[in-house]
């Protein structure tokens, strides 16, 4: 399937197997990811907090690092450690998430952009021979996305709302694959890759009070076809748990949990958590916490540490996002790596969000 031939892509070397957008926009961001019961996060039921003309955007910033090592043994067998071997860094500046919403008494009507998964990759390795001359350079080079573009309608009363989003889905990758050398003819090997589909997102947000609400979203299994081929490949539906809970406490502070489930050949957890305090109501500092396993091997986890700030001024938000994410794995630990003589990688992923909206 084409799943299959994507996510071969970026392997090796993962920072970009199709990994996986955990936040929507830098408040989700700084709460470890949290989406479900944040009003401009994926739960469509959540546009019911926001009472007045609303419209968002959030560019981004990544910088994703991956460095590969051998491990190197003395003439006992004993280890000494990691040599590194290629250590590669790469930069990218995307759209994040867009966000409008139209309030109509009791109804909610809006339009959101949200990349769901990504394909940034960036690898170079120098081959050099027993006198360190250069006998060889190879560079991997990936980028794209898969997002969604979804109108959305949520009906809110005082308890309660309820919202549905239909996602269109679009996707396009792009490889360039280039190996050069003194003594070697120069090879080129370009690709590009375009898929579509649908799915649908169905949430609820109870609110009983300002201090407590708790809300449930499904996203449907969808389908991805390639635009110009047949082949087809599928995405696990979702199931997500979130709440918020604010004590009474002279600085308000709240704290944020969500809990997902996906179902592929095995199924996995994702986990977030998240704490805010405001300050003369318009002043905010967040921080949160993720962990979840790649979909392909549940033993390797990716762990995320978070921070954010907001500002309201009148109708302006501000809300800046900061989160580094570590993985860690080798190459036996994928069937398709199995060639790398045991190679370990060791990756990071710093993120930066600028969310800004406006209450019109």
């Amino acid at each position: 399937m084409i799943i299959i031939y994507l996510f071969y892509l970026t392997l090796p070397g993962v920072n970009s197997q199709g990994d996986r957008f955990y936040y929507t926009d830098a408040p989700s961001l700084s709460l470890g990811g949290v989406t479900s019961v944040l009003k401009t996060g994926s739960n469509p039921a959540c546009l019911g907090l926001i009472d007045r003309l609303y419209v968002s955007i959030t560019p981004a910033f990544t910088l994703t690092n991956e460095r590969r090592g051998l491990r190197v043994y003395d003439s006992y067998g004993n280890n000494m450690g990691i040599s590194t071997i290629t250590n590669s860094t790469h930069a990218s500046i995307d759209l994040a998430a867009g966000l409008a919403v139209f309030p109509l008494k009791g109804l909610r009507i809006g339009f959101q952009y949200s990349p769901m998964w990504d394909f940034d990759y960036y690898f170079r390795r120098e081959y050099r021979d027993d006198f360190y001359q250069l006998t060889k350079t190879e560079i991997h080079e990936y980028d794209g996305s898969i997002y969604s573009l979804a109108p959305v309608v949520c009906f809110s009363c005082r308890l309660f709302s309820v919202g549905i989003k239909e996602h269109f889905i679009l996707g396009k990758t792009h490889s360039n694959i280039t190996i050069t050398g003194p003594n070697l003819p120069d090879s080129v090997n370009v690709q590009e890759n375009t898929c579509e589909g649908k799915a649908t997102s169905v949430g609820i947000l109870v609110f009983a009070n300002q201090h407590f609400a708790l809300a449930y979203v499904y996203l449907t299994k969808h389908t991805l076809k390639e635009k110009e081929n047949s082949p087809s490949f599928d995405y696990p539906a979702t199931h997500t748990i979130g709440c918020y809970y604010q004590p009474a406490a002279r600085i308000p502070t709240r704290f944020f949990g969500e809990f997902s489930r996906e179902t592929w050949l095995t199924s996995i957890n994702i986990y977030k958590a998240g704490i805010e305090h405001k300050f003369a109501s318009k002043y905010a500092i967040r921080y949160g916490f993720c962990v979840f396993p790649n979909y392909e091997q549940t033993a390797v986890w990716t762990t995320v540490l978070s921070i954010g700030f907001g500002l309201q001024i009148e109708r302006l938000h501000f809300n800046l996002g900061y989160s580094y994410a570590k993985r860690d794995y080798t190459s036996s630990d994928f069937d398709r790596l199995n060639n790398l003589s045991n190679l370990q990688f060791d990756e990071s992923t710093s993120t930066i969000l600028m969310s800004l909206g406006f209450t019109l």
